[in-house]
C-alpha cells in the first residue's frame, strides 16, 4: 500500500510538470562512463549490479514455511500468489522509475527518496504541497519497512530455529521467544551503528540473495539428481507439507 501510495504521488508529480512543461528527457539507456573506464570494470559493475536486482524477486520466500497452513492448498494457488505479488511489486517500482526519470532527469540519485524533498517539488507544486508529499513518502516508506522486516524475519528464524533449537518447530515457546530477541536485538545493534545501508544492501543483494535463492536450489537439485532418488533432510515444516500432499490433502 505505501509502495502504491508512492507510485501514484510521483505519477502526480510528472503530470504537473508535464502541464508546466519541464518534463526531462527520458534515458531509455544507461551512461556506460558511470560503469567505468574500460570493458572490464563495466563487466565488474553490472556483475554487483544484477544481483541486486534479483533480489528483488525472492522476497516471496516467506510464502514457502506457510504452504502447510494453506487451506486448501494447491500448487497453481501457490503460483498464482507468488506470480501476482511479483507483477504488482515490479509495477509499482517500474512506475516510480520512469516518473522519478521524467521529473528529476540527470539530477535523479541511487535513493531517490533524497529527490523527494522540498527543494527539488516546491517549484512544481508549491512548498506547503512539497512538504506533505514528502513526509507521506517518508511515513510510508517507515511502515512500509516495518511491514516487510516481519515478513523476511519469520524465515530467518526459522531457518535458525530448524538448525539450533531441539526438537525444530517443537521446540518450546520460551526458546522461540529467547531466539526472537536475540535476533531482533543483534539486528538493531547493528543497524544503529552501521553508516551506510548501501553496503548491506549490496551484501544482501550480491550475496546472500544470490546464494539463497540460485546457488543452494541448484545444489540441491543436483544432488536429487544424482542420487535418483526424491528423498531429502527437510526442517519440520516441509516435512509436514511433504505428509500432506501424500496423504492427498
Amino acid at each position: 500500500a505505501s509502495n502504491g501510495v508512492f507510485a501514484a504521488l510521483m505519477v502526480a508529480l510528472a503530470a504537473r510538470a508535464a502541464t508546466k512543461g519541464v518534463l526531462q528527457p527520458p534515458r531509455l539507456l544507461p551512461t556506460w562512463s558511470d560503469f567505468g573506464s574500460s570493458s572490464f570494470a563495466i563487466g565488474m559493475s553490472l556483475a554487483s549490479i544484477v544481483p541486486v536486482l534479483l533480489n528483488t524477486n525472492v522476497c516471496h520466500q516467506s510464502l514457502h514455511p506457510l504452504m502447510p497452513l494453506l487451506r486448501p492448498y494447491s500448487v497453481n494457488r501457490m503460483q498464482r500468489l507468488a506470480a501476482n505479488a511479483l507483477g504488482i511489486c515490479n509495477s509499482l517500482y517500474l512506475v516510480v522509475t520512469l516518473c522519478a526519470g521524467l521529473v528529476f532527469g540527470e539530477a535523479l540519485d541511487a535513493d531517490v527518496l533524497t529527490n523527494v524533498n522540498v527543494a527539488a517539488m516546491g517549484p512544481l507544486i508549491g512548498p506547503a504541497a512539497a512538504v506533505v508529499m514528502s513526509c507521506a513518502v517518508r511515513l510510508g516508506y517507515l511502515l512500509s519497512l516495518i511491514g516487510s522486516y516481519v515478513l523476511l524475519m519469520y524465515p530467518l528464524r526459522q531457518c535458525i530455529g530448524d538448525l539450533m533449537l531441539p526438537g525444530g518447530q517443537r521446540a518450546v515457546l520460551q526458546q522461540w521467544q529467547t531466539l526472537t530477541v536475540i535476533l531482533v536485538g543483534t539486528i538493531y545493534c547493528i543497524g544503529c551503528y552501521l553508516p551506510s545501508i548501501w553496503g548491506a544492501l549490496a551484501l544482501v543483494g550480491a550475496t546472500a540473495s544470490t546464494v539463497q535463492a540460485f546457488i543452494i536450489p541448484g545444489l540441491v537439485v543436483m544432488s536429487v539428481e544424482r542420487s535418483g532418488r526424491q528423498k531429502v533432510a527437510m526442517p519440520g515444516y516441509r516435512r509436514a507439507y511433504v505428509q500432506q500432499q501424500q496423504a492427498g490433502g
